[in-house]
């Protein structure tokens, strides 16, 4: 047999993967000639096949001295040096390869994957290309073309690389493994291009080929809750655990999509389970404290943002939800100084932005709150809190169409974003559009942060005839909107139903005046039997009420006549009578615009004619009074809305910031001066003094932010007083 022939035989023998018999044979012709470069270049790539690279670098090696000329030497010689962690070695090695053999593609895929290993990814591309020209059907070139563009997040020419891969491997027998990887790797290039529908198939064909991937499962819950489905997302989640019980990333994910629908506590539980198997996950514990914060706890929120802290000082993001959780405390320093942080650690933090935002607000600085929402905006495309944020700040400029155009950009994006309808039914009917506001402002009940839902196993009443049976009508809020919107109860008897009344125990005995309502229960316990129920403040728009058919007729509430004898004793003769009251409930989200201290009303002080009583209870009640300004205070003595009627009874006006004073007065028919801030509650409207709701209520505006001087300068005119 000649050297040729042996030589023959031990390249099939390789080629079958019969190393140790090729090796023998590669040895038969180097015992015959000891410097044959193919012999010396072919036993050194079988030394490095079977992990010996420092006898296939002498072997080679000894080839390349001996024929300089040859590409494949330097290629291969260049595989060992990558073995050996030498890339500049290989480096060089590829590129000499290239130099003697331009259009060599294993040469210009292996340099290529040097360069990617020294992240020169641009490079690698070039690389890459030039390989796929001199040998199109090789799929693993184009496998990793594909990656490396998806590390320059050039996504669409990675799903083209990806794709044309599959139509290569697709041919190759025996492959679905790999085609499984390559669906799955085509899945995840689709989803970071945005198109989520087509990354959830590919998933889907991966999982057929490989159904035991958790990883793949992983990845399809993320398409379905990025579609919002977050059902499947959850049972698909549940399947990737199924397989692998331990992954703090899906607990992670399970958590996000039942934070989505509304399910907080079961994601806490989904969030701690993941931090009980790995507790240094900043994401978990930022996203356990974004459910904390969800629930209103914001103190237990603020521990864990103080986790992610200890985890990454320089969490830009866990410094933005802390000052926002400060934010919700009303601790607007701290707030500022955490959010300030955020934006030192990364200016380019939306959420820093967005809580800036926020706080600009509070300060009044409404131009500047607009800019902290654009600036978020802009940051993170179709950000849709900050959108939301921005009508807000719009609103509160004045500017009511830019706010509505804001909503409805955040409606068109995600249209069961719960808030945005609930503002932009707020605008509608802020611009007395009563018809078509009262179905987005039924959206209130899907807002989780006023957490306002009751669930009751009877049926949500509609405005059907109720042929006697019982129906609950309940607060869901302030005690003026019960005041305001307990009108509607005779209209309910009307409609044949026994009306019983859940609300605040302070308006029990005042209820008591509406001969309609049968019972009183108290809001924190709904009655045992009731057949159907509706919240007070839906009932306008169950009787589609429009400005021009409000039920107004007042007065529909009165005060006990015994109490009111008891006030009218103690009033003074002769003079007119006038009660002020001027703050509202702390808590409420707009308090620190519409209420105002006790010193606005000084330029009452020394008036003649006049008597002063004071309406207003809680610690504002305790405001100093202005100098001149007698003012008889009896509120220790009010001991619910009763009391307080009967007192007001006996007056001739009361003059008011937008408080349940205010709707108490106006339902008992009472003439009633307002004095309103700049952008008022919805239900007060714009540019009239007078109101719809109230037919003896007169309203005073501010005519820019914050200036009281003004409205109250109007009511010392009206007042007559110098």
């Amino acid at each position: 047999m000649t050297i040729n022939d042996l030589l023959s035989l031990a390249n099939n023998n390789h080629q079958a993967g019969r190393l140790d018999d090729a090796e023998k044979l590669y040895r038969q012709v180097l015992a015959a000639q000891p410097d044959h470069p193919d012999a010396l270049h072919l036993l050194g790539v079988i030394a490095h096949q079977v992990g010996r690279n420092d006898m296939a670098m002498e072997l080679i090696g000894r080839a390349i001295t001996l024929r300089p000329t040859s590409a494949d030497y330097y290629s291969n010689i260049g595989l060992v040096f990558v073995a050996r962690g030498d890339i500049d070695q290989a480096i060089a090695a590829f590129q000499k390869a290239i130099e003697l053999k331009p259009d060599y593609p294993e040469a210009l895929f292996n340099l290529a994957n040097m360069a990617g290993v020294k992240g020169e990814y641009n490079i690698a591309i070039n690389l890459y290309q030039r390989a796929a020209q001199s040998r199109p059907r090789f799929w693993p070139g184009f496998r990793n073309l594909a990656k490396a563009l998806t590390k320059t997040g050039q996504w669409d020419r990675a799903v083209a690389a990806y794709q044309q891969t599959l139509a290569i491997q697709g041919t190759e027998p025996n492959g679905q493994t790999m085609r499984a990887e390559l669906l799955h790797e085509l899945g995840d290039a689709l989803y970071s291009a945005g198109q989520i529908a087509q990354a959830g198939n590919s998933y889907q064909e991966a999982l057929k080929l490989k159904p035991e991937s958790w990883e793949v499962l992983n990845n399809l819950g993320n398409c379905f809750c990025s579609m919002r489905r977050f059902a499947e997302g959850i049972e698909v989640y549940r399947r990737s655990l199924a397989l692998r019980p331990q992954s703090p990333a899906t607990l992670n994910n399970v958590g996000n999509a039942l934070v989505a629908i509304g399910q907080t506590d079961q994601a806490i539980l989904a969030y701690r389970q993941g931090l009980e198997i790995q507790s240094d996950i900043p994401d978990l514990w930022g996203n356990l404290g974004n459910a904390f914060k969800r629930k209103r706890q914001m103190d237990q929120a603020i521990e864990c943002y103080q986790k992610v802290l200890a985890l990454s000082p320089n969490s830009a993001q866990a410094l933005a939800h802390m000052a926002d959780a400060m934010f919700e405390k009303r601790q607007y320093p701290h707030a500022m100084q955490c959010c300030l942080q955020a934006l030192a650690a990364d200016v380019t933090c939306p959420d820093a932005h967005n809580v800036m935002g926020n706080l600009r607000m509070v300060e009044g600085d409404i131009d500047q709150a607009i800019a902290s929402f654009q600036q978020a905006m802009v940051l993170r495309r179709n950000d849709i809190d900050s959108c939301n944020n921005l009508g807000s700040a719009y609103y509160a400029r004045g500017d009511i169409d830019k706010a509505i155009e804001c909503y409805q950009s955040v409606i068109s994006q995600r249209p069961d974003h719960a808030m945005a309808h609930w503002n932009f039914g707020l605008m509608l009917l802020t611009r007395g559009e009563y018809q078509r506001a009262w179905p987005e402002y039924e959206w209130r009940w899907q807002v989780n942060e006023f957490n306002l839902r009751r669930n009751f196993n009877q049926s949500h009443w509609n405005g059907q005839n109720l042929d006697g049976k019982r129906i609950m009508l309940y607060s869901e809020q302030g005690l003026g909107d019960v005041l305001q919107f307990v009108r509607y109860a005779p209209l309910v008897a009307a409609r044949g139903g026994k009306v019983i009344v859940s609300c605040q125990p302070e308006l029990h005995r005042l209820l008591k005046s509406m001969p309609e309502i049968s019972e009183l229960h108290d809001w924190k316990q709904a009655p045992m039997r009731f057949d159907s129920h509706c919240p007070l403040m839906s009932l306008p728009g169950v009787f589609n009420s429009t400005v021009a058919d409000i039920p107004s007729q007042v007065p529909y509430l009165h005060a006990d006549p015994e109490l009111i004898e008891h006030w009218k004793s103690r009033m003074p003769e002769g003079v007119r009578k006038i009660g002020l009251a001027w703050a509202g409930r702390p808590e409420h989200f707009n308090d620190r615009n519409r209420s105002f201290p006790l010193s606005t009303f000084a330029p009452l002080a020394g008036a003649g004619g006049l008597w002063f009583t004071s309406l207003q209870v809680g610690e504002p009640g305790r405001h100093e009074r202005p100098p001149g300004l007698e003012l008889t205070d009896w509120t220790d003595e009010l001991k619910d809305l009763a009391d307080t009627a009967a007192l007001i009874a006996n007056l001739d006006l009361v003059i008011t910031a937008d408080t349940a004073v205010a709707h108490l007065a106006g339902a008992m028919g009472k003439p009633v001066w307002i004095l309103l801030a700049f952008m008022p509650d919805w239900r007060w409207m714009l540019h009239r003094s007078d109101s719809p709701w109230y037919p003896t209520a007169r309203l005073f505006r501010q005519p820019t932010r914050g200036d009281w001087q003004s409205p109250m300068a109007q009511i010392v005119q009206a007042l007559g007083t110098p």
